[in-house]
């Protein structure tokens, strides 16, 4: 068995839009109650508006610091739904990123799913330096998601970052995601990925899925779905992460209240413990 490493919630399991009752406060609130230490902040226009880099200024940070220190929670990822195949999208990141620094995190998350068209792609790779600059700016790394577009799997997601060759791009590695998208289980893709992992993966999203089935968006509370967790774990371990583990039990997208996704996360948290040495 492993050593339990940090474990963190994503405020995208309470989406603003959803409701007004799925504050940012409450978001923090359900990670302190799942004894969750780490958060990972997200800022989505139109869905989950909890963190708008674009927006905030020096007395926006201060309060989000207030925030998070009341209720103990250190954030440690800027989850940014940026079109980085269009400069406004590459200047929301950047927004991202200056938010980030100021709050200490060090990882921004992004996908790049506009790049599944070759238009997309020539785009993304065109603005590719100038992401790579603000990264280099703001000292931080930009986690590409395996989220649709050229990533859908983690083989594919290493394969790119080799490509582009630059020591600020890595990945995201959502388990669910790559069934979701890529039709793979997470156990084959990651046993292909092997040393690559420590290398190139800079977060992970531990997720369940309902079903096999391509797009189909259920993903319920870890252990009540298809995905098996200890193989993925270990191979992360194997493969050199040591990084924070983010729960991301996003239900159907609309959960009915805070309450709902309070009791997936503490679920959710009581399932994993039984992977960890302590």
């Amino acid at each position: 068995m492993m050593t339990r490493p940090p474990l963190s919630g994503t405020t995208v399991c309470y989406p603003l839009s959803v409701s007004p009752e799925f504050t940012l406060e409450r978001a923090l609130q359900g990670f302190a109650q799942a004894n969750l230490q780490c958060a990972e902040l997200v800022a989505i226009p139109g869905y989950c508006e909890h963190l708008m880099p674009d927006r905030m200024g020096p007395v926006e940070i201060e309060a989000t610091k207030r925030l998070l220190d009341k209720y103990k929670i250190v954030p440690v990822v800027l989850n940014a739904a940026a079109d980085l195949t269009v400069p406004e999208g590459v200047e929301f990141l950047g927004q991202a990123m200056r938010v980030a620094q100021a709050l200490g995190i060090r990882v921004i998350v992004a996908g790049i799913e506009q790049t599944g068209t070759e238009e997309g792609e020539a785009r993304f790779r065109q603005l590719v330096p100038s992401i790579v600059a603000l990264a280099d700016r703001y000292d931080v790394v930009v986690a590409l998601e395996t989220h649709g577009g050229l990533i859908n799997t983690g083989i594919e997601g290493v394969a790119l970052l080799k490509e582009l060759g630059s020591e600020r791009l890595k990945l995201t590695y959502d388990m669910a995601n790559v069934l979701y998208y890529g039709g793979v289980l997470p156990a084959d893709d990651l046993g292909l990925m092997q040393s690559d992992i420590g290398r190139y993966v800079a977060h992970v999203h531990l997720k369940d899925k309902a079903n096999m089935k391509l797009r189909d968006y259920d993903f319920p509370p870890f252990g009540t779905g298809i995905l098996h967790f200890g193989p993925v774990l270990e191979l992360l371990y194997a493969g050199g992460y040591r990084g924070v583990l983010t729960l991301e039990v996003e239900l159907d997208g609309h959960p009915q209240s805070p309450a709902l996704v309070d009791a997936a996360l503490a679920q959710s948290y009581d399932y994993l413990r039984q992977f960890w040495s302590n």
